[in-house]
């Protein structure tokens, strides 16, 4: 297993298990193996039985090697999305006069940060890395540095701090004698996605691949590649590359590591025509997930539900659907996704008829993917702006823009104001006009939106994410 041969390690462990005594420190650590998820697609309930089943182990077992135990069942419990795991962690001790226990300290809270990670906990992953590092630099282990940079740049990669963080990972990932392989293959998922957002596209699958040497990188590294794919169309291959993955995560159950191959695997049945299946994997991810409180794989569950909205031809619930989605990826903090999300919205408002509103946003996210670093990305949706004339309203002869069926940017302003919760004359206040202009727009703007009354027109304008962050509207003032 420590190879990476993660089934064979499997076996060996399962033919080992019934000959060992049942309240032996071996037999307790073979359960824990056995139900750690990886290798091959097993039901999660399987895993979960390896733990508890598990017979209490021997008293005589020494504190260290019990301190392990139940490091390692925490982290056991995490990775198969059981909330109960997080009770248990809040029980690591920060610190320990035994050198032996504090080393056991340093990798159980690293391996806490990276199942973290994997719920979405940001800040709960950054706080148990300080305290790794802090449990190293103190009993000076410097063996487990590599295992904490790695993930720490893993966590880097996902909360948007870029500055320096190529450069950091392709270090580590060329520090053949520093760093173990799991977290080599790591900062190479960490290189190779750094590389793929800027527009080194050779490089980056040459390091993608690399990471998918290790079990716990791979799932990841095939959703970043099988995007690639099916950006170029190819979605046989995308289609394949995600076909394990899903059934690791999705169709077993084990939810945590689903995040990043769920929406891709989704994308891609739909561009094959299999709607059906499509949403067969949606409605099994929400069922694993449940109302778990995991940020990043709900995140993506809404995100796959948008994926679904759009090709059922439902654009305008899928720009909603987008726009919550942003909105819970920036709450993480997670910038690079929630731009991601928001060029989709713009895209979906376009097809829905809000086609300046969709350049407008197109703009804002362009710009905000070079300023973060993503230049492949910033490209792409320039190109598109270029082939929509940049977003620019049609004139028509000297006159005022026209915005068809779209809401101006006075409209806009007017609906913001609205969602605030003011009154005809509190918003004519603020925007210096008379109630007739205001209920006016607040008339055309209905009309646009296809809805009848001041109430729904707020839900809508929030609904389809017309309203950005801090209430602006995404447009320019007039």
């Amino acid at each position: 297993m420590v190879a990476g041969a993660m089934e064979a390690g499997r076996l060996e462990i399962a033919e080992a298990l019934p000959r060992l005594a049942s309240d032996s420190l071996e037999a307790a650590r073979a359960r824990i193996f056995l139900a750690i998820p990886l290798g091959d697609a097993r039901p999660a309930a399987e895993h979960l039985r390896w733990l508890y089943e598990a017979p209490a182990v021997a008293p005589s077992i020494a504190p260290h090697e019990r301190l392990r135990l139940f490091l390692e069942r925490a982290f056991a419990l995490l990775m198969l999305g059981e909330e109960a795991g997080w009770t248990e962690v809040r029980q690591i001790p920060d610190d320990t006069a035994s050198p032996r226990e504090a080393a056991l300290l340093a990798i159980g809270q690293t391996n806490v940060a990276e199942a973290a990670m994997r719920w979405g906990r940001y800040e709960e992953a950054r706080a148990r890395l300080a305290k790794a590092l802090a449990l190293a630099d103190n009993h000076q282990f410097l063996g487990h540095l590599g295992s904490i940079a790695t993930t720490r740049a893993h966590l880097d990669w996902f909360t948007g701090a870029w500055d320096g963080l190529a450069g950091r990972a392709t270090a580590l990932l060329g520090d053949d004698d520093g760093v173990r392989l799991k977290d080599r293959c790591e900062a190479a998922l960490v290189a190779g996605l750094m590389q793929l957002a800027g527009g080194e596209r050779a490089a980056a699958e040459e390091r993608l691949r690399f990471a998918g040497r290790d079990d716990q990188q791979r799932i990841e590294a095939a959703a970043a590649l099988a995007q690639l794919h099916l950006r170029d169309g190819d979605v046989d291959e995308a289609l394949r590359i995600t076909d394990e993955p899903a059934e690791i995560t999705i169709r077993s159950g084990v939810w945590p590591r689903a995040t990043e191959v769920a929406p891709v695997r989704v994308a891609a049945l739909v561009a094959a025509g299999q709607l059906g299946s499509a949403a067969d994997l949606v409605t099994a991810f929400a069922r694993a997930v449940g109302d778990k409180d995991a940020p990043a794989p709900q995140a993506s569950l809404v995100g796959c539900r948008a994926i679904l909205a759009d090709a059922d031809g439902q654009p305008a619930r899928a720009a909603a659907l987008f726009a919550q989605v942003s909105a819970a990826w920036q709450a993480m903090p997670r910038p690079y996704d929630a731009l991601l999300a928001r060029e989709h919205q713009a895209r979906s408002l376009i097809t829905a008829g809000w086609r300046d509103s969709g350049l407008a946003l197109l703009s804002e996210v362009a710009r905000a993917l070079a300023e973060l670093g993503a230049h492949n990305d910033a490209d792409r949706v320039a190109r598109f702006l270029h082939g929509h004339g940049l977003g620019a309203p049609v004139a028509r002869g000297r006159g005022r823009p026209s915005y068809g069926n779209q809401l101006s940017p006075r409209e806009l302003e007017v609906a913001r104001l609205l969602v605030g919760g003011r009154t005809n004359r509190q918003i004519a206040d603020a925007l210096v006009v008379s109630t007739q202009t205001v209920a006016s727009q607040l008339k055309s703007a209905m009309r646009k939106l296809r809805v009848t009354s001041r109430t729904a027109l707020a839900i809508r304008v929030v609904e389809l994410g017309l309203v950005g962050e801090q209430g602006r509207p995404p447009v320019g003032d007039e």
